[in-house]
């Protein structure tokens, strides 16, 4: 598999915050940088049956290896639409050292 990062998303990480009012713990999103990733309409009817979610809202994203990413990790487009990852991301580090998420888009 060659891909060709083309798109620039922002990822947000899932982050210990602190306390919240009553002594709770406190978690939320931080952006963590842009990430460039070869962003794809996922076409394999399969895997949306698989993952339960529509065929339209569903997309995967091919990514370096070197990037550090965890499967609690949304991501941001340009148009401001937010995307979360779906199951785990497959590494694939032999010859061509990429990982692969399957991310869906959120709804308004």
């Amino acid at each position: 598999m060659i891909y060709f990062p083309d798109t620039v998303l922002t990822r947000y990480t899932y982050t210990h915050e602190g306390k919240g009012v009553y002594g709770e713990t406190v978690n939320s999103y931080e952006p963590a940088g842009d990430v460039l990733v070869d962003f794809q309409n996922e076409t394999n009817v399969e895997i949306a049956q698989a993952y339960g979610v529509d065929l339209q809202n569903l997309y995967k994203a091919y990514v370096d290896i070197n990037i550090s990413l965890t499967d609690n990790d949304k991501f941001k487009d340009d148009k401001g639409n937010f995307y979360h990852v779906l199951g785990q991301i497959k590494k694939y580090p032999k010859f061509h050292k990429y990982q692969k998420l399957h991310l869906v888009r959120e709804r308004d």
